[in-house]
């Protein structure tokens, strides 16, 4: 990308307001190669801007790709966890029932030698 400036009219403007003729076409001149200068160095193209367009646009959609797993991930790692609950809570429960006919057979025998005596 070049910038270009009308450096004879940039002359005769500096001419105008009395800067010699030679100065005038020296900072013409130091000023058409800064502008150069930053046009390569510093500003985008429109090239430059759809390359980073394009590469944002992967980049996003490696993301979304990743996300995606992360997700499926998550997702199963919470069914096995519910599984692994349920589990649990059954095991639990089997437990309490046992326990409660234990003290139920308990106390029938209990309320038996009670009535025994």
């Amino acid at each position: 990308m070049t910038w270009m400036i009308d450096t004879l009219r940039y002359v005769k403007a500096l001419e105008e307001v009395g800067v010699d003729r030679k100065v005038a076409e020296c900072q013409a001149e130091a000023l058409s190669q800064v502008l150069e200068c930053a046009a390569q160095t510093i500003l985008a193209t429109k090239e430059d801007l759809r390359k980073t367009e394009g590469n944002l646009h992967a980049d996003m959609q490696l993301l979304k790709e990743d996300l995606r797993g992360t997700e499926i991930s998550l997702h199963t790692e919470i069914q096995l966890l519910e599984l692994r609950l349920t589990k649990l809570i059954h095991a639990s429960m089997i437990k309490t029932i046992s326990i409660l006919a234990g003290f139920t057979a308990f106390m029938g025998g209990m309320q038996a030698l009670l009535d025994f005596y």
